[in-house]
């Protein structure tokens, strides 16, 4: 049997203004008076690649006529003025309030601008963000991103079994950022980026803090250049059930290292090494993160989570300013609003298992466990020197067990946490809505 070749004399667009029409138009530009179903192909998908509309519809109609046919796309473009309120409130000092602003123009490219507002005792961002879509022969996007963080881990006092002492540990940080990207497909895309950054973090050294006291310093002002493979089929912002979240980056990282110490290590008494200090610091990492739920079986989903980090970053002047720039493995949801000094490291492998249970409609039963195996790990010598462990020499351990509901303003979950960290924390977690936050700048 012979395969029917189908020919097609035009691409009809209903569904959006004639602005948006010419966009699609554009994406099965021709030369030729007709179009097989290869050309009709590579630009469905090319659109489909497109983050401009919220949906899109295909149709296909035969005209006996001229013994061709006619594609049909249905479009539904996304709206002008979009407005997200939001946040997360928590039985831990994280609770937050979020507002969410985006602008969509389409003329011959599709512009974006956005930003967004995060508000709390733990965490404050502001985003500004812009993006240009160019519907050419290979799609691509050029955009630009400004971000300021600031995080108070001082102010994290948590609901504990075991009481914790204070984390005496405020970062923020700055990024300025160009970013060019090809969409593969609607949920996947390669970019390439570079960034200015600025990272302060102030500390106490000895994590003990008396009014009066001033904390140490440290500022990183440096460049970043990336290149990343990015897909995320997630069904959820948070507490997915289905669908993958995979990335491959390598970066790269050059700038200045400044240290000043505060009061509390000037007074230590130790004779050397307690000065300001300015140096160049240079390093590359290699980051791959998979998070995949594969198996799906009645109301039982397993999930697993896999991270490795490589990583060439030297050490920094002492042991905390180390500790706050290296790369850090975050498993449970709470992770991001704790300072886990034995979940960070140049170089490490981590993974492990996500086990969900539907009990009914909107509530699931999850249980996850995570191993963290660091290549080296840093170790405080005397007051404030840093050194390297012996190679895999300690593996650490995470894990929780909690309901979720899904609400249609977000999740209600209460959960048990337990954390492998120098003081074990067995932590009872109980929040509303969503906790995600901008990316760091160096994350």
């Amino acid at each position: 049997m012979r395969n029917i070749q189908l020919v097609f004399n035009e691409v009809k667009v209903t569904g959006v203004n004639s602005q948006q029409k010419r966009y699609i138009e554009r994406l099965f530009k021709s030369d030729k008076p007709t179009f097989d179903l290869a050309d009709i192909r590579q630009g469905y998908y090319k659109l489909v690649a497109d983050e401009t509309f919220e949906t899109i519809y295909p149709k296909i109609s035969y005209n006996p006529s001229s013994d061709s046919y006619t594609f049909e796309i249905i479009a539904k473009p996304k709206r002008s003025f979009k407005l997200d309120l939001g946040g997360n409130i928590s039985s831990r000092p994280i609770s937050n309030v979020f507002l969410g602003l985006q602008y969509n123009y389409l003329d011959r490219k599709a512009y974006t601008f956005g930003t967004n507002f995060y508000s709390g005792r733990f965490y404050e961002s502001v985003q500004i963000n812009g993006r240009i879509d160019y519907p050419s022969k290979l799609p691509f996007f050029l955009s630009g991103e400004m971000t300021y963080n600031h995080f108070n881990f001082y102010n994290t006092s948590q609901i504990f079994i075991e009481n914790p002492h204070p984390t005496y540990i405020e970062q923020s940080d700055r990024k300025i950022e160009l970013k060019g990207g090809i969409p593969l497909n609607r949920n996947t895309r390669i970019t390439l980026s570079t960034s200015f950054i600025n990272n302060n973090d102030h500390y106490s050294p000895t994590n003990t803090f008396n009014i009066g006291d001033i904390l140490d310093k440290t500022v990183f002002n440096g460049l970043r250049s990336t290149l990343s493979f990015e897909q995320n089929t997630f069904n959820r912002k948070q507490y997915a059930t289905r669908g993958r979240n995979f990335l491959l980056s390598a970066n790269y990282f050059t700038g200045m290292e400044s240290y000043t110490p505060g009061n509390i290590s000037r007074n230590s008494g130790v004779p050397v090494g307690i000065e300001e200090n300015e140096k160049q610091r240079e390093w590359i990492n290699i980051k791959l993160s998979d998070e995949n739920y594969f198996f799906h079986q009645g109301k039982y989903t397993l999930g697993y989570l896999v991270e490795g980090v490589i990583s060439t970053q030297p050490l920094f002047s002492n042991y905390y300013s180390t500790l706050l720039v290296a790369p850090a493995f975050y498993p449970l949801q709470d992770s991001r609003s704790l300072f886990l000094e034995k979940f960070r490291a140049r170089t490490y492998l981590a993974g492990g298992l996500k086990n969900i249970y539907n009990i009914r409609k909107n509530l699931d039963l999850r249980v996850e466990a995570f191993l963290f195996m660091p290549y080296q790990e840093f170790a405080q010598d005397g007051f404030q020197e840093v050194s390297n462990t012996p190679v895999f020499n300690h593996i650490h351990y995470a894990g929780t067990a909690g309901l979720v509901y899904h609400t249609p303003v977000g999740p209600v979950s209460l959960s048990y946490n337990l954390y492998d960290d120098p003081i074990k924390r067995n932590g009872v977690l109980l929040h509303l809505g969503y906790l995600i936050y901008n990316k760091r700048s160096i994350e």
